[in-house]
């Protein structure tokens, strides 16, 4: 049985499958996602189905990965309920705050500088862990072990995307190469603006990138599929600066 348990809070479904892949290439092993294998602690995060009354929406089952006594469970907040819903986890269940050795937050900085966005975290977070670092990177050890890490390096703005390319130039650097060619000679004229809305967003032509990249090696499956299986976390990207200082940022919270 675990002796230590560690909660990390992502955005979305790309960066807690991004988070989990990275703690299994350093040794972690994932839950198998058997119920009856499931660590009694983790309980009250299983998903309740419907949610919210909506039959088509997906559960959204956190990812546990164990290794030597740590267990951790990587769970999204779904992009702004991490500064607002979230915290009530905290409220509702306290022993997630006070029976656990660490918890981070990984989250995209987008348009905002990281020092912003780790500050309104540590203002959201600050009634449940009273020295939640203010700062990006910073890993406050006055008790439980808290930080945040803003991606994709704690001082550029961006998101997840930006990692995903860097190592997808290391793990494929033709299909890279080809897939930026490939969006960069769209013709945009083509497109309706409702076809275009997602192009033109922040990251969205990363996005594009990226599931470019994806859908070549997992034709007509999610992103999510292709991170597991694919290798956008072979040795040379886990040497790239950015996955590495994620890397360090998480066994340093982490203590393993």
């Amino acid at each position: 049985m675990p002796n230590r348990y560690a909660i990390l809070a992502v955005e979305g479904a790309h960066d807690q499958v991004f988070v989990a892949e990275l703690l299994v290439r350093h040794g972690f092993t994932k839950f198998d996602g058997t119920q009856s294998n499931l660590d009694g602690f983790w309980t009250h995060f299983t998903p309740a189905w419907p949610k919210n009354g909506r039959l088509y929406s997906r559960p959204d089952m956190p990812t546990i990965v164990h290794r030597n006594g740590i267990s951790i469970l990587i769970c999204t907040g779904e992009g702004t309920s991490l500064l607002t819903k979230f915290p009530d986890t905290f409220a509702n269940r306290p022993q997630y705050k006070t029976n656990i050795a660490a918890f981070g937050i990984v989250v995209d900085a987008d348009t905002k500088a990281c020092p912003e966005v780790a500050k309104s975290y540590a203002d959201a977070y600050r009634t449940h862990f009273n020295s939640f670092p203010d700062l990006p990177g910073v890993i406050d050890k006055t008790g439980i072990h808290t930080g945040i890490f803003v991606l994709p390096d704690n001082h550029s703005t961006g998101t997840l995307e930006d990692i995903l390319l860097e190592c997808g130039a290391v793990g494929y650097p033709d299909l890279t190469a080809k897939a930026r060619s490939f969006v960069s000679a769209i013709d945009r004229s083509a497109l309706t603006a409702d076809d275009k809305k997602g192009l033109l967003k922040f990251a969205g032509e990363n996005k594009a990138l990226v599931a470019s990249i994806s859908g070549v090696l997992k034709p007509g499956m999610v992103l999510e599929h292709s991170i597991r299986n694919d290798r956008w976390l072979e040795a040379g990207s886990l040497a790239l600066p950015r996955v590495d200082a994620l890397t360090k940022f998480l066994r340093e919270l982490i203590a393993f």
